[in-house]
């Protein structure tokens, strides 16, 4: 999910969606200022989403949510509060199939083409593949003067991954396939700051920024 920038402006959004492999949908973004100067000002969106992979036995889930908030005391500063909650307990099909009986043919011991169904899934019914993540920073940005300007950009992001998987791994024999184990259980945190200075100034025959 994108993070969105409070308005001041009154915002106020629902939406549904359905579709094919049954796909439902919902989300919602709000957001408007909170005092009648338009100092303060808050963001809201969300998501939540479900659907059957094109493989058996896969689907992926998604629910995430963003809260947002701004200061914005004059027109020369601006402090932006960001955050992003999101948690995909299936995240869809990550299997791997051959070249052979799915873009070409594959050929049986007598000779005879074949090629593997659609919705073909090569793994197990308890394969997992799960993300959680949290992220919060600010932005910041405030105008000296005509010349000075200062910015800076704060996150921090938790990544928790899980995966668990049966995958094919080619052909052993006709109509035969190998299958091999992978699991990966990570755990990631980052921390980053980005600071600016911006300096505009002009000679007598040009404008300079640095």
């Amino acid at each position: 999910m994108v993070s969105k920038r409070p308005t001041t402006e009154p915002l106020k959004e629902v939406q549904f969606k359905m579709g094919t492999d049954n796909l439902w949908q919902t989300g919602f973004d709000f957001s408007d200022a909170i005092d009648d100067a338009g100092v303060w000002s808050y963001r809201l969106t969300g998501l939540g989403r479900s659907q059957d992979a094109q493989q058996q036995m896969a689907k992926s889930t998604r629910y995430a949510v963003a809260p947002s908030f701004s200061w914005r005391p004059d027109d020369k500063t601006d402090f932006t509060f960001l955050s992003n909650f999101q948690n995909d307990p299936d995240a869809g099909y990550y299997g791997w199939l051959p070249r052979e009986g799915t873009v070409v043919p594959y050929y049986d011991a007598n000779g005879k083409a074949h090629k593997l169904p659609t919705d073909f899934n090569e793994g197990e019914s308890d394969n997992k593949i799960s993300r959680r993540q949290k992220m919060v920073g600010y932005s910041f940005s405030h105008q000296f003067d005509d010349t000075f300007t200062v910015r800076q950009n704060l996150r921090y992001a938790d990544v928790h991954t899980l995966y668990r998987s049966v995958y094919g791994n080619g052909y052993v024999a006709p109509g035969y396939m190998n299958r091999a184990y992978v699991r990966s259980d990570e755990h990631l945190n980052t921390f980053t700051v980005d600071t600016q200075l911006q300096s505009d100034f002009a000679t007598a025959r040009s404008a300079i920024r640095c």
